[in-house]
């Protein structure tokens, strides 16, 4: 597997970093195939997009403009009750 006893937090947390990556590649070359659209640009939302080296790298693997909103969580909050 290549994990050893050096692995540290940092390396793990890269390894998820980048599987989450290559698994958004997957789908969206997977989505290109059965449209035939091919996609230009990458628009994000969530939490994720905080992340600058998911992001930058995300664009690398794609070729492609990885686009952020101006207001990064548009969804409301949940408020508790009293």
């Amino acid at each position: 597997m290549g994990l050893t006893r050096f692995a540290s937090k940092g390396h793990l947390a890269r390894v998820v970093i980048e599987a989450t990556a290559f698994q958004t590649r997957e789908v969206l070359e997977a989505m290109e195939k059965d449209s035939k659209i091919k996609l230009h640009t990458l628009r994000t939302d969530g939490g994720m997009l905080n992340n600058d080296f998911l992001m930058q790298f995300q664009a690398d693997i794609l070729n492609i403009p990885v686009v952020r909103p101006v207001i990064q969580e548009t969804q409301p909050r949940r408020m508790r009750p009293g």
